[in-house]
């Protein structure tokens, strides 16, 4: 089975488990799969979250299907923008591997320099 498959199984076990139920607000999403790509995305449509945001220190330290809750389209995208606004921008950029190209050459100097 490809990732994009299990990963889609995965959400729907999710989806079930919580009875249909974000897991940050407790509201009833819209079942994975029922938005077929057409126009924007239903604020509470069923959405893949992992536990612990890329940014955070504990990320990869749990195993298993636990590491990862269904969430709402809202509750998952208000969650990431919270945590990115915590994190310094030079981080964010280190971290996706492409700084903007005058601030990647500014960083590269001053790593030298110290």
């Amino acid at each position: 089975m490809g990732s994009n498959k299990k990963k889609q199984h995965q959400l729907a076990r999710m989806f079930r488990r919580q009875n249909g139920h974000c897991a940050w607000c407790n509201k009833k999403m819209l079942p994975p799969g029922s938005h077929k790509g057409k126009g924007r995305v239903p604020p509470m449509l069923c959405t893949f979250d992992h536990f612990d945001d890329r940014h955070s220190d504990e990320r990869g330290k749990h195993a298993g299907e636990y590491r990862n809750v269904a969430a709402c389209w809202t509750c998952n995208n208000r969650r990431n923008a919270m945590q990115e606004a915590n994190v310094p921008k030079e981080v964010l950029w280190e971290k996706s591997g492409s700084p903007p190209p005058g601030v990647r050459d500014d960083l590269r100097r001053h790593q030298r320099e110290i």
